[in-house]
């Protein structure tokens, strides 16, 4: 990919007219697709949804006083008020000229309401139940309740404060059918309030007046110019009363509310936003040219997002906009980098070539991460998710093939600010220690504490509302008229016939659904039926009435409306019979979208679960039931379960691709933990300040992963630079993330001025997220990085290295224990020879177990001389590692080993040694003399390392001669043991496991008279013979395969593309070096010098000089550990005329 860019790179280069033209046609394009975008509003549709989330939504915006406005009068005198009110009714009238509002429930006058009770005072018979004939039963019964009756009504009749009382008096004399009024009442959306002289008012004497939005609830744009006729309204009633206070509320005006919140604090974000960034830019840059090239940069890749997504999709959530700033706060990273880095490396193509990885890998693990908030059940999540990964993409494919083409490049020295604030901060070992101690510690607390964090669902804390709303709906909830919870039964059915026979089946003891308004045709029958029957038996009402009512002075027609009930002929009636009572006070309840019907009933309940359990226990097929509660839990668990994806892919995401980029587990992880970390960081922080998420500030989880891994990425990139070439360019790196974090706050940072409370919660979030991040991007990094690299053997770690010794230790320690325990019982019944014999055999099949399935590692011997152990001998052993003394104890079981003190004091394994006979070597050869002849005497022998200490190098060091005195006293002959690759495998001062082939060679037997008296000599002359032999064994085990893998771990966190080079030499050229037999040769075009390195490791009696033009190639070749003698690096061209075999690379 890196090599495409930079050919793509040359062939615009050379022809920037067309590069120019490309670009000008394609945000053309992008603009003409974006100007057929629409903006969506409704910030609702942030919400997750799944099947039965959607169900319950869909009835539920459809209920109560979702569409409905409120409007509130409130004054000192109630006369005041009631004036105010039909002011407010007439002014309207005047006002709203195109007739948007048709009912404005003002006064039981309303035209709607006398339509409603027109209509049921009409057909009484399809109202009553049983417990109403009951009661009329009673009534009736009672002796003189008619005179009484027609008494009252005499007496009423001049206290009519409406036309609608008057009328009802005329259908109801005798007050049988009351009780349907009340549940008429009930169906209400103010039946939690009281009337007065017709109008509607609260317990604390505020005026109400109720009218519905023709547009529903979240149509904000069309109600927004009904909005702004009620704001008209509102402001001239209280020109005319200003002794009265009118507000008002509800889902409509909430909605438009919202819409021009959004985008009064998206705009100002965005002017703060750009404003505070472009001088940010102006002091970092100080060059004009720079600043515009980077403005240019996100304008392109916001055009291209627009007019990707618009060839997609319709429209958007208008909230993205206002987001928006947040992905400017990740896109600018990408030009800021490369422009950044040209301050540095002025060539174009040079700086392009540098910052291709970073960029590119940074930018495909954050488009990932965008990428899968599509997997989120709420549009306007997966709107975001796609419009951020556009943005992203047009973002980076602008900068990687056009900005490099049209920016120039400059050597020029400019007084520019910098912002790696840790600059001058250097910590001593004790205070670095602290500051872990203190960092691990906080790291546990957050992780316990950020368990607790949860998510919150209610809309009313992300939506925006004036404080006028949220009193009213507070007054609103106040007077609701329901002791507890509601539940929302919902019967359906392919027609309202069907649908009405399910509600009825369902049987609601005390529930207020249009069911007891509109009965099913069956129900109608048995209604009618009761009515027949009823009247039967009261024959003579009417004739008693019409002598009561005479005698009280009505006239003989006074009560016809009543008569004609009684005497009607009542027949069944379908569905559309009710229209009146469907479009008005059943519209709530009754949902007819076409396909099929719904009949909601709504039953209060205080133990709202309890209920909701045996309900549903008894539902038939088709019904359910909900509460509020329940739609809230709904979306709590989807979002929780959406979140919980989201943060797994997104962690798979920037881990997989991370690995693949890096090509190392342990570069991964020094990218990937400070995103972990951070993010325990920022849920304890969440804990602490009391924050939760919600369905806006999810988005987080993806922010966050995406722009973290940005930063650690270049803070990862910059240390193996560092570690490579030896250049201190750390700073340099990061300085732009500290710039990028600074850009990044303004932009996210801006959104704390928004009054909005779902993208002021974003910004808190965020910036709380982002201050972690950049925190742990600072401190991770180079500490983990100092951790695999750092090594006082030289050689880095590898999570492989450290999986095997730990795996290793922790078998030694369990094996070290259970052989303690085993010894103590075997020796705790006596000390015998027999005993000690079985111990030392033990101990050898235990040292031949452990090298034998050492991981990683390949234990041979070479015991061509057939020695059979069975003679007493002085062991003479080159030291490597911790493993020689194993490799001892597997030859012979009658070996005891003169160890160091700390050896010999060990907790884990000095018992052991002390039951096998070993001898401490601080107590002097004098005094060990003579407990060693007595072992010699019993058959043992003695193990010796001459050299007294591990070699770091593995080349042998310098005899010491009490092994040669040792064997010229005690009478026996020198064993010379030769080990080979064990101080490869575990290095002195690096208690790490590395991979390699381990070997014992077995010498001749020198006999003890061949000491002599000239002990000095002696011992020289040992020496030279073991560096002689250990270099014969070198010759044959150190071959080019052997090497390979001591040269790869050389290349190990020194780049991508230093690794990609040593894995190919060492694929392709091991059989080509182990040939390769030549006193000097030239290397041209070393590259990063894995060639050259294997080749001298391999044949050390080579001359490698090695040639190579690139300073960081150079740089790092040169830098390598351990480089041999043999091998020299130069930095430049090779001559044309070298002398020695030439290889060309």
């Amino acid at each position: 990919m890196k090599r495409l860019i930079l050919d793509i790179h040359d062939y615009l280069s050379s022809r920037k007219s067309l590069a120019a033209a490309l670009v000008v046609a394609l945000l053309a394009l992008c603009v003409i697709s974006a100007l057929r975008m629409e903006y969506d509003e409704d910030i609702s549709s942030f919400l997750p949804q799944n099947e039965q989330s959607r169900m319950y939504s869909e009835v539920y915006s459809r209920l109560g006083t979702q569409d409905m406005l409120t409007v509130f009068f409130e004054g000192e005198s109630r006369d005041d008020v009631a004036d105010a009110m039909y002011a407010f009714r007439d002014i309207w009238a005047e006002t709203d000229t195109t007739g948007i509002v048709e009912d404005i429930s003002l006064s039981g006058e309303d035209v709607g309401v006398g339509e409603v009770f027109g209509f049921v005072r009409s057909n009484w018979p399809y109202f009553l139940n049983e417990a109403d004939y009951e009661r009329m039963d009673s009534l009736l019964s009672e002796p003189g309740f008619i005179a009484g009756a027609m008494a009252g009504n005499r007496a009423s009749q001049y206290s009519f404060s409406s036309k609608i009382e008057s009328e009802y008096m005329r259908s109801d004399p005798l007050k049988l059918f009351s009780p349907v009024l009340l549940r008429l009442r009930e169906m209400a959306p103010e039946s939690g309030f009281s009337t007065e002289d017709g109008l509607i008012f609260t317990e604390d004497g505020l005026g109400v007046v109720f009218f519905r939005s023709p547009f529903g609830a979240s149509e904000s744009d069309r109600n927004a110019g009904l909005v702004e006729i009620l704001d008209e309204v509102k402001a001239k009633v209280m020109d005319l009363y200003p002794e009265v206070s009118v507000f008002s509320t509800g889902g409509p005006e909430v909605a438009v509310e919202n819409a021009s919140r959004i985008k009064k604090d998206s705009i100002l974000a965005l002017l703060v936003a750009g404003i505070l960034i472009s001088l940010v830019l102006w002091f970092s840059y100080r060059r004009l040219s720079d600043i515009l090239w980077i403005l240019a940069s996100i304008a392109a890749g916001a055009v291209m997002a627009i007019g990707i997504i618009a060839a997609f999709k319709s429209s958007i959530s208008i909230i993205i906009l206002g987001i928006g700033c947040m992905i400017i706060g990740i896109a600018v990273n990408y030009p800021l980098h490369y422009i950044d880095h040209l301050k540095y490396q002025p060539d174009r193509r040079k700086a392009l070539s540098e910052q291709v990885n970073p960029l590119l890998v940074g930018n495909i693990t954050t488009v990932g991460a965008f990428l899968s908030l599509m997997l989120m059940k709420a549009d306007a999540l997966k709107d975001f998710g796609f419009v951020g990964a556009m943005m992203l993409v047009g973002t980076i494919l602008f900068v990687l093939f056009f900005l490099p083409v049209f920016v120039s490049g400059t050597t020029e020295r400019r007084g520019t600010i910098k912002l790696d604030f840790d600059r001058n901060i250097n910590l001593s070992r004790k205070w670095r220690c602290a500051v872990f101690c203190v960092f691990v510690a906080v790291s546990c607390v957050f992780f316990f504490m950020g368990r607790k964090v949860g998510f919150d669902t209610d809309m009313h804390n992300i939506n925006y509302m004036t404080e006028d709303q949220r009193r009213g709906f507070a007054i609103m909830e106040g007077n609701s008229g329901s002791a507890g919870e509601s539940i929302y039964v919902v019967a359906s059915g392919n027609d309202a016939e069907s649908a009405l026979q399910a509600c009825e089946a369902i049987g609601l003891d005390g529930a207020r659904s249009i069911a007891t308004f509109v009965p099913s045709m069956s129900a109608q029958k048995e209604k009618l039926r009761m009515w027949r029957v009823f009247w039967g038996r009261h024959g003579d009402v009417l004739e008693e009435m019409d002598k009561a009512a005479g005698k009280e002075g009505f006239a003989g027609t006074a009560f016809n409306p009543f008569r004609e009930t009684v005497l009607r002929d009542w027949d069944v009636q379908p569905a559309g019979y009710f229209d009146v009572l469907l479009k008005s006070v059943g519209r709530s309840m009754y949902l007819d979208d076409g396909n099929d019907v719904k009949i909601v009933s709504y039953l209060d309940a205080t133990d709202v679960e309890d209920c909701k359990d045996r309900l549903r226990a008894g539902l038939p097929e088709g019904a359910f039931c909900f509460s509020s509660s329940d739609l809230s839990y709904s979306f709590q668990e989807q979002l929780s379960g959406d979140f919980d994806r989201i943060g797994l892919i997104c962690s798979l995401i920037v881990f997989v691709f991370l690995w693949l980029s890096f090509g190392s587990l342990g570069l991964t992880l020094i990218s990937f933990l400070p995103l972990a970390v951070g993010w325990i960081w920022i849920l304890g922080t969440m804990n602490l300040f009391g924050w939760q998420f919600n369905v806006v500030n999810v988005i987080l989880a993806s922010f966050i992963f995406g722009q973290g891994d940005d930063y650690t990425i270049f803070m990862t990139e910059g240390l193996m630079h560092e570690y490579a070439t030896g250049k201190k360019i750390l700073h340099s790196f990061k300085n732009a993330v500290a710039l990028s974090a600074l850009i990044m706050f303004i932009g996210i940072g801006a959104l704390i001025v928004a009054k909005h409370p779902a993208m002021k919660s974003l910004a808190e979030l965020t910036i709380a997220g982002m201050v972690i991040v950049v925190m742990m991007a600072y401190y991770l990094p180079p500490l983990l990085f100092r951790f695999f690299t750092g090594r006082k053997s030289g050689l880095p770690l590898t999570i492989s290295n450290i999986l095997a010794t730990v795996y290793i230790f922790a078998v030694f320690l369990v094996a070290m224990l259970v052989l303690s325990v085993w010894t103590f019982f075997h020796f705790l019944r006596g000390d015998s020879e027999a005993r000690k014999e079985k111990y030392r055999r033990v101990l050898q099949k235990t040292a031949q177990l452990a090298l034998r399935f050492l991981p990683g590692c390949h234990y041979s011997v070479d015991n061509s001389v057939g020695e059979d152990f069975s003679r007493p001998a002085i062991y003479v052993c080159n030291h490597q590692s911790h493993f020689d003394v194993l490799a001892l104890l597997a030859l012979n079981p009658k070996l005891a080993m003169i160890t160091n003190d700390w050896v010999w004091k060990s907790p884990f394994y000095g018992y052991l040694l002390h039951k096998a006979d070993c001898l401490p070597s601080s107590d002097g050869l004098e005094a060990n003399l003579e407990r060693m002849r007595e072992l010699i005497g019993k058959g043992y022998s003695i193990g010796i390392f001459p050299e007294g200490t591990r070699s770091e190098t593995c080349d042998i060091q310098r005899f010491h001669r009490g092994a040669f005195l040792a064997a010229r006293e005690l009478q026996v002959d020198i064993l010379p043991l030769y080990i080979h690759g064990f101080g490869y495998a575990l290095r002195k001062k690096d208690f790490i496991l590395r991979k390699a082939d381990i070997s014992l060679k077995v010498g001749k037997r020198i006999d003890w008279k061949q000491v002599g008296d000239n002990l000095m000599a002696f011992t020289r002359n040992m020496r030279h013979s073991f560096c002689e032999e250990y270099s014969t064994i070198r010759r044959e085990k150190e071959t080019a395969s052997y090497n390979a893998e001591y040269v790869k771990y050389q290349y190990l966190y020194k780049g991508n593309e230093a690794m990609r080079e040593c894995r190919q030499v060492l694929r392709t050229k091991i059989g080509e070096i182990d040939g390769m037999h030549e006193k000097k040769v030239v290397v041209k075009g070393s590259g990063y010098g894995a060639y050259a390195l294997l080749l001298a490791l391999t044949h050390p009696e080579t001359e490698v000089i090695a040639y190579e033009a690139d300073e960081d190639k150079f740089l790092t070749a040169s830098r390598c550990v351990g480089v041999p003698s043999n091998l020299h690096h130069v930095n430049g061209e090779a001559p044309a005329e070298a002398e020695g075999k030439v290889i060309e690379l």
